[in-house]
């Protein structure tokens, strides 16, 4: 859990008992608003914390990483403007490594687990993403002012690879799992 003056506190006892980790993040400026906790899929020691300190006056971004409990950081926003502060941090539900980041200026996305992020606007409107949410097989963001968008059936972004970018063509499998099938009778 985050609290909105930097605290970062984990249980590994089901919430019986907590330990203070935010102290352990280096690099992050004191009484930092923890606007977003997530913990991974990948295993039990790995989460992800997004801070926003624009109320500071500091508009950078700061999403933070553990792999063990918070016992130690790794700022991961090689790729997100400078003046782009954080808001809202979700991984994939299907592929691993894949991240998606709402900024107070958009989205971005990162395919490998947060080493590098690239710019994900797409037709989305310049502004603030509070949060981010994957439904079956479709993202789902919700902005300030710019109601709800939506991307319907993340497959090709799974399907995605390092190389795709200078490819002149991509042929993506189709997702075969959400399409119903009717019965005649």
């Amino acid at each position: 859990v985050g609290t909105d003056d930097g605290n970062i506190q984990v249980s590994k006892d089901a919430g019986k008992s907590w330990e203070e980790v935010g102290q352990n993040i280096q690099g992050l400026p004191p009484n930092s608003y923890v606007s977003r906790v997530l913990a991974s899929k990948q295993g039990r020691a790995i989460s992800y914390v997004t801070f926003d300190r624009h109320r500071e006056g500091d508009w950078d971004p700061y999403v933070f990483k553990t792999e063990d409990y918070g016992q130690s950081w790794e700022l991961i926003t090689n790729g997100i403007t400078s003046n782009y502060y954080t808001r809202a941090i979700r991984s994939d539900k299907n592929r691993e490594g894949l991240l998606y980041a709402g900024t107070e200026w958009g989205m971005f996305i990162s395919f490998d687990d947060g080493k590098s992020w690239k710019n994900f606007q797409l037709n989305l409107p310049i502004t603030s993403i509070r949060d981010i949410a994957i439904k079956e097989n479709d993202l789902i963001v919700a902005t300030h002012g710019r109601s709800f968008w939506m991307i319907d059936d993340l497959t090709p972004l799974h399907q995605l690879e390092s190389n795709s970018i200078s490819q002149d063509f991509i042929l993506y499998k189709p997702d075969i799992s959400s399409t119903s099938s009717m019965n005649h009778h």
